[in-house]
């Protein structure tokens, strides 16, 4: 079950209409949801400031990850250079 959508940080309306299935879909699961486990949307604005944290984290994180990856490769790559002058 899709609750809410998001792309590039954007929240997206999720749309089924386009959706067909050319010999995919001719099974179903059935199962059930419990409502009293659903977390309840408070309002717009603190809901918005919410994800606006999750996104900053989210960025500081990717953020943090990409440096990490830079400084890996530059080691390998200078390690690279050391063991293969010329």
């Amino acid at each position: 079950m899709v609750e809410r959508l998001f792309y590039d940080k954007k929240e997206y309306e999720c749309e089924y209409d386009w959706c067909d299935s050319r010999g995919k879909g001719y099974y179903a699961d059935v199962g059930w949801f419990n409502k009293r486990w659903e977390d309840p949307h408070l309002d717009e604005e603190t809901d918005k400031e919410m994800w606006d944290d999750a996104w900053d984290y989210y960025d500081a994180e990717m953020e943090e990850l990409r440096e990490q990856e830079r400084k890996e490769y530059e080691q390998a790559r200078a390690q690279k250079i050391a063991d293969n002058p010329g």
